[in-house]
C-alpha cells in the first residue's frame, strides 16, 4: 500500500543518504589526491600547442570567421559537451570583430610569456 511504501522509504532515507554521501566523499578524494592526472587535459601547453596548429594553418591568410572559429575551438575542445556549449557561446559573444585583434593580442601574449617562462626555467 502506499502508506506502507512511504513508511519504509522513510525509515531507509537516512541510511541510504549516508550511503550516498560516502560514496560521494570517496570519489571527491579520489579526484583530490590524483588532481595532477586529473588536470592534465588543461594544462597551457596542450592548449598552447592547439593554438600553435590554429596560427600555423591560418598563416599569411586573410583574418576572416574561420580563424575566429579554430581559436574558440581550441580553447573548448576537451570540455565536456555543455560546459563547451557554453563556453563557445560565451567566447563568441564576447569576441566580436571590434574585440578580436584585443583578443588575438592576449592568445599571443599569453603564448609568448608562456614560453618565455618555460625557457627560463
Amino acid at each position: 500500500t502506499p502508506v506502507m511504501t512511504a513508511l519504509i522509504c522513510n525509515a531507509t532515507e537516512p541510511y541510504l543518504n549516508n550511503y550516498m554521501n560516502n560514496i560521494q566523499n570517496k570519489k571527491a578524494d579520489t579526484i583530490i589526491s590524483n588532481v595532477e592526472k586529473y588536470s592534465e587535459k588543461y594544462q597551457t601547453k596542450h592548449i598552447e600547442n592547439k593554438l600553435n596548429t590554429v596560427f600555423a594553418l591560418h598563416k599569411n591568410k586573410p583574418i576572416d570567421d574561420n580563424i575566429k572559429e579554430a581559436l574558440i575551438d581550441a580553447f573548448t575542445d576537451d570540455l565536456d559537451a555543455v560546459t563547451m556549449e557554453s563556453f563557445k557561446k560565451d567566447l563568441k559573444s564576447i569576441i566580436t570583430r571590434a574585440t578580436f585583434f584585443h583578443f588575438l593580442f592576449l592568445v599571443l601574449h599569453l603564448l609568448f610569456v608562456s614560453d618565455y617562462f618555460l625557457h627560463i626555467n
